[in-house]
């Protein structure tokens, strides 16, 4: 973006002057407004939350400029190129959607005046005109087809770095971000619990079945987690056995709840392989936010530390306060 305002700043400045030259002031202000916005625009580039905007108004005077140009009565048969730009810079800058509806109306409008300006020029025929079009859109085509697959890729490589590849849960680097979009929510109504799950002595599974089974294991618990929990709930795998549940809106005695039948439900459903049936229980450590922590670091501490007061008391039980009252046991 600073490279593109640098040469546009010196393209507008340097076609200003030449504008001036020419007796064709309105065209120059245009230029000299698009070389100061450039200017205004070069050192709050790295800072600015409004990006998108800025290149907006931008490209608003570049495609104003090249659609003045491109009507001007002096101006020659090969301005028409310039039209090629709109779709370019509209989908760089801009992206696919916001990209699409710029290119759209600017270049319909540029295409128009061209046509209607064309007749003035000497040796332009109907068939002249229509290869320009034709050349015009199919660069824009191009372009709009490259933007759509690169967006479809954008998507598939973020869902890919977000999830767990064995269980298809969300894994620890989104978790930060789950729970600082619900922390910038402020309002009470947007506090949540966070969930620590541990699979109870799968050391063991793992030296009786096979590590393969134990994979299997991992993908019958999160199978079993899916089920459990709310479309609004939020599921991770943090460690090797480890998950970790972001109940929004869920009191303790709420998250309590959610705890207990999805104890239940995994203690209900041995995970069944091919030759095996393999028990699997579960225990838990609750926190709440905000009254066990304001920030995730504290949050995951003392969830971390009723999940070890769980395995300390049994295993296959819930801890949600400082004491053992809300645990149970099997």
């Amino acid at each position: 973006m600073q490279l593109l305002l640098t040469l546009t700043a010196c393209v507008a400045i340097g076609l200003g002057t030449l504008l001036l030259v020419n007796n064709r002031p309105l065209t120059a202000g245009v230029a000299y407004s698009l070389a100061l916005l450039c200017a205004v625009l070069f050192p709050i580039i790295r800072t600015t939350a409004n990006l998108k905007c800025w290149a907006k108004r931008i490209l608003s005077l570049v495609f104003t400029l090249i659609l003045l140009e491109t009507i001007d009565a002096t101006s020659s048969q090969v301005a028409w190129c310039w039209l090629m730009l709109i779709p370019t810079l509209s989908y760089l800058l801009l992206g696919r959607t916001c990209g699409l509806q710029f290119t759209l109306f600017f270049l319909s409008i540029g295409l128009t005046l061209f046509a209607w300006q064309a007749r003035s020029f000497e040796n332009m025929n109907a068939a002249y005109v229509a290869n320009i079009a034709l050349c015009t859109l199919t660069v824009w085509g191009i372009i709009h087809i490259y933007e759509f697959k690169r967006q479809k890729m954008k998507e598939q490589l973020q869902e890919l770095a977000a999830k767990d590849p064995l269980t298809g849960l969300l894994n620890r680097l989104h978790l930060t971000k789950v729970v600082d979009q619900l922390q910038d929510k402020g309002a009470p109504e947007s506090s949540f619990s966070l969930l620590l799950l541990d699979l109870d002595h799968f050391k063991a599974i793992n030296d009786q079945f096979g590590h393969m089974n134990g994979d299997q294991v991992l993908v019958h618990v999160a199978s079993v987690i899916r089920r459990s929990i709310r479309h609004s709930d939020w599921a991770f795998r943090v460690g090797g056995e480890e998950f970790c549940l972001i109940l929004p809106a869920t009191s303790r005695s709420g998250a309590v709840k959610v705890a207990e039948s999805l104890r239940g439900c995994l203690q209900r459903s041995p995970c069944i392989t091919r030759e095996h049936t393999i028990p699997v229980t579960l225990s838990i450590g609750i926190a709440h936010w905000p009254l066990d922590g304001s920030y995730l670091q504290a949050l995951y501490h003392n969830a971390d530390q009723r999940l070890y007061q769980a395995k300390a008391t049994g295993r296959n039980c819930v801890v949600a306060g400082p004491s053992a009252l809300t645990a149970t046991a099997a």
